[in-house]
């Protein structure tokens, strides 16, 4: 998606915050959907803005950005340069979370000012490691293993044993949960690798990895 053209203001006429920002939610292409009527107070406008890129340093396109525990404020999409805006009361702290097909999930908090903007910390997508084991629970044990990697830590290799009889809950997108007790395919996926390892995790502290069935 690119980056759309901000409203064209009158430079005679002093404008609000809100009457510049407001096209990122309006029109019949907006730049935020599926945000609920009413919710956007004028004089509580604030845009949260942060960029997304890979592990190349690369800006990803295309990524989901939406607040989980705020569904009201709809979702956004980053631009093709990586960048995204998103339309919120400003005040309150905001757990905003990234999410994009074959790459990992990633949160972060965003704390808001009314009538300003709002930048979250450099975000890093990791890409789901390329190694995907089936996992069979009638076996007598099965063990997973990610790709070799190396950085300044040292050299590792992540592993997960499965035993037989293990049982799999699944929480779905609408809260209900799935049990899997006979075969799952599963990858494990380290964040934190190489220098911008940090920037790719939600954990502020140590080591974050992620087991995906």
């Amino acid at each position: 998606m690119e980056k759309p053209l901000a409203t064209q203001l009158n430079p005679r006429i002093i404008s609000d915050f809100a009457s510049e920002l407001l096209f990122l939610v309006d029109g019949e292409s907006p730049v935020q959907t599926c945000v609920k009527d009413g919710v956007l107070i004028n004089a509580n406008l604030s845009v949260m803005r942060g960029k997304v890129v890979d592990e190349k340093g690369e800006p990803v396109g295309g990524v989901f950005v939406s607040i989980p525990s705020s569904p009201e404020f709809g979702q956004t999409l980053t631009y093709t340069d990586g960048t995204f805006d998103l339309l919120v009361n400003g005040g309150p702290t905001y757990n905003i979370r990234y999410r994009k097909r074959n790459y990992l999930d990633v949160d972060r908090r965003i704390k808001t000012k009314r009538g300003d903007f709002s930048w979250a910390d450099r975000t890093v997508l990791r890409a789901l490691d390329e190694n995907r084991v089936m996992v069979d629970f009638s076996d007598a044990i099965t063990l997973v293993q990610g790709s070799k990697t190396s950085d300044k830590d040292g050299d590792r290799q992540l592993s997960a044993l499965f035993a037989k009889g293990t049982k799999v809950e699944f929480v779905m997108q609408d809260g209900s949960v799935k049990e899997i007790d006979d075969e799952i395919h599963v990858r494990i996926t380290e964040f934190t690798i190489g220098e911008d390892g940090f920037h790719a995790c939600s954990s502020t502290s140590g080591k974050c990895l992620h087991l995906r069935g």
